[in-house]
């Protein structure tokens, strides 16, 4: 079998799998809490470095720490700079240090949808300061810290 068709096969059988356990859950909350959980089992967890995890929450960030982003279905974590804040299976609150990533799972996509889980996204990124480094002019060996943005 070629690399292609084993693709394609897996994804056919993950779909055909979601749609036969949701087929027999009436509750909205009950379907997407499912789809949540078997999109971090079979499409995100497999594919994590080791040091890496992901959890349903919030994010927080130490220059606001009132300030709580929006509930997002899976934060992805680095383990080895930090764990979560507050941990629970349902829910955890996560320093913005440690976040790597963040996914919006969507079991029915439109543009109201798509442009509230954008937003969702957005407010965390808005959180996180970006530091690189730069090379200072005419020193061929020193670089200082620059800010991409604030």
């Amino acid at each position: 079998m070629e690399l292609n068709d084993f693709v394609r096969n897996r994804e056919s059988a993950l779909i055909n799998e979601l749609a036969a356990i949701q087929a027999g859950i009436d509750d909205k909350t009950g379907k997407g809490s499912f789809a949540e959980d078997f999109a971090d089992a079979n499409l995100i967890r497999p594919f994590l470095p080791p040091q890496f995890d992901c959890v349903k929450g919030v994010v927080v960030t130490t220059e606001s720490p009132c300030r709580q982003s929006k509930c997002i279905d899976r934060i992805i974590y680095d383990r080895s700079v930090a764990p979560p804040l507050i941990y629970t299976p349902h829910h955890s609150v996560v320093p913005i240090e440690c976040v790597c990533g963040v996914v919006e799972i969507t079991l029915h996509l439109d543009a109201s949808k798509l442009e509230c889980d954008i937003r969702h996204m957005a407010e965390v990124k808005s959180m996180r300061k970006r530091r690189y480094y730069e090379r200072v002019r005419g020193l061929a060996t020193v670089a200082r810290h620059a800010y991409l943005c604030k």
